[in-house]
């Protein structure tokens, strides 16, 4: 549960300002790598896209405000939300979905229709 760890290590002020961003200015979560010692991927939003580690002892990403003012940006946690929403979700077993069954009943044929594909 690294996403789970590293949102108990922010702020209130910093969740809330990454929930609101996750679902108002519409950015999007993929994920590259995930295995019990990290999680990485990408965060697109607007006209950029950001590159996204998380561990459990350390963050990172590519964004500005990450590297330069050596903080935790809001990238890193909506990653985690993202992240965590995912593991939530229920998934769909490919036994569950039902079709019905093929309808196999030959249709009637015109006589029009030989004609024209003898010509061909």
């Amino acid at each position: 549960m690294i996403a789970l760890e590293v949102l108990k290590q922010t702020t209130p002020e910093e969740l809330a300002r990454a929930a609101t961003a996750l679902c108002e200015e519409g950015y999007l979560a993929t994920v590259s790598q995930w295995n019990t010692r990290f999680i990485s991927g990408r965060m697109y939003g607007g006209k950029e896209a950001y590159d996204v580690t998380l561990s459990r002892n350390r963050v990172y990403c590519s964004c500005p405000a990450s590297r330069f003012q050596r903080s935790r940006c809001k990238h890193t946690i909506m990653f985690a939300l993202s992240c965590l929403r995912a593991m939530q979700e229920p998934t769909v077993a490919a036994d569950a979905l039902t079709l019905p069954p093929p309808n196999l009943t030959l249709a009637r044929v015109l006589p029009e229709f030989y004609a024209r594909s003898a010509t061909y």
